[in-house]
């Protein structure tokens, strides 16, 4: 049988293989200098992060991640940030703040050499998001980025515009659509087919309910988004599309640093509003065995219906086939799965939880504590859910019981 060679791929190895034999010399000296200028400065470790700049959940979690991180060493050190390009970055707002606390190597050359030769650079430190996570620093640390005192001033006239009070309370709801990565690679010159992740995708007229809900108690909400396919229809003035007439990089780090809380569901943007400690109330979270980051949000899933049963898989049927880290639109459709949107019904207790429980008013029953164990000891240990903090809604728990079988 004849083994098919990928030329291109051959090609760029052998490149790569020469560049790393000619510079190995310079690696060396490298490797000399650097252990020189730890002994003269006293740091016992020079630390480096690889973030991916282009969409804005990795930007802002992954550093995050790191420099809170961080915060657990006492010793002396050296952090700086790699990967970024001066052009293609998801949130320009959200960089200007990261680079005001720590170092960054804004610049595609020297990324790519550390990238390709960092093996060599033994007495770096690599911190790699996804390798490196560590969950307790969410509730551990404080927010490690911060506002200005001008960029406080521009944030009050931001809301003076949209008609919202200086301190009055607000939440920011988002859905996830596809219209924001086909214009991004329209304009990168990209051509990716985005299907594959479309079961992620949902409604955000399926919002509007919970939004209401909140608009009726003085609370605004604001809906968020990059580049959003539906305007939003409705007719009170509490509820702003900021996403359609508003929208800026500064204004989307702002709100979502300043709401009383987050609903959306599982798309980058949650990333902002937790790295400031905003609780996330999340809907349409799919799938299952991808948690979110802290004690203090909440979620409620998608459900699978299995159309050739007529009948919703349970949530030990969805860990045991795999499908609670199913990330590709295709395995759901190759196993006869359809992908069910939250209801606006499920979606309005959800933010009612999250609001009750902010103002201290929740009430939690012995019945709530049960049924969120016996959730949570379906993921067995080693598993990326295992010892999960977040919460499950508790009314769609509640509702759908017969998902814990």
């Amino acid at each position: 049988m004849k083994i098919k060679v990928n030329t291109k791929t051959a090609i760029k190895k052998v490149i790569k293989e020469v560049i790393y034999f000619l510079f190995f010399p310079v690696l060396v000296l490298i490797n000399i200098i650097l252990k020189i200028f730890m002994k003269i400065k006293g740091y016992k470790n020079i630390n480096i992060a690889y973030v991916s700049y282009g969409r804005i959940g990795h930007l802002a979690a992954d550093t995050e991640l790191f420099l809170r991180s961080n915060l657990r060493n006492t010793e002396k050190q050296l952090n700086f940030l790699v990967g970024w390009n001066k052009k293609g970055i998801a949130n320009r707002q959200l960089a200007n703040m990261i680079k005001r606390k720590i170092k960054v190597a804004e610049n595609r050359f020297l990324n790519n050499l550390i990238s390709s030769l960092y093996r060599n650079m033994k007495v770096l430190r690599k911190f790699v998001p996804g390798e490196n996570d560590d969950y307790e620093v969410w509730d551990k640390y404080p927010p490690q980025l911060s506002f200005t005192t001008r960029e406080e001033e521009k944030g009050k006239e931001l809301l003076k515009e949209m008609n919202i009070d200086f301190g009055a309370k607000f939440i920011c709801f988002h859905s996830r659509d596809n219209t924001y990565l086909e214009k991004k690679d329209l304009k990168d010159g990209n051509k990716i087919d985005r299907f594959y992740h479309n079961y992620r995708d949902c409604s955000i007229n399926n919002y509007l309910m919970a939004a209401e809900y909140l608009a009726g108690k003085g609370i605004y909400a604001i809906r968020m988004g990059g580049t959003v396919k539906d305007k939003l229809v409705v007719n009170n003035s509490k509820i702003i599309d900021y996403a359609s007439r508003y929208r800026s990089d500064f204004g989307d780090i702002y709100l979502l640093a300043k709401c009383k809380f987050f609903l959306g569901n599982n798309a980058g943007l949650v990333a902002t509003p937790i790295i400031f400690n905003i609780p996330a109330a999340q809907a349409n979270w799919i799938p299952i065995g991808i948690r979110l980051r802290s004690a203090r949000d909440i979620f409620i899933p998608k459900k699978l219906w299995l159309t050739k049963d007529k009948r919703f898989l349970t949530f030990r049927e969805i860990i045991e086939m795999g499908a609670h880290m199913w990330d590709q639109t295709q395995l759901y459709l190759e196993n006869g799965i359809e992908v069910i949107e939250n209801t606006p019904e499920e979606i309005l207790e959800l933010a009612k939880e999250m609001d009750a429980r902010i103002d201290g008013v929740w009430i939690e029953t012995d019945e709530d504590i049960e049924l969120q164990e016996r959730y949570r000891q379906l993921f067995p240990p080693g598993a990326y859910c295992y010892s999960l903090k977040s919460r499950i809604g508790s009314k769609f728990l509640k509702d759908n019981r017969n998902l814990l079988e």
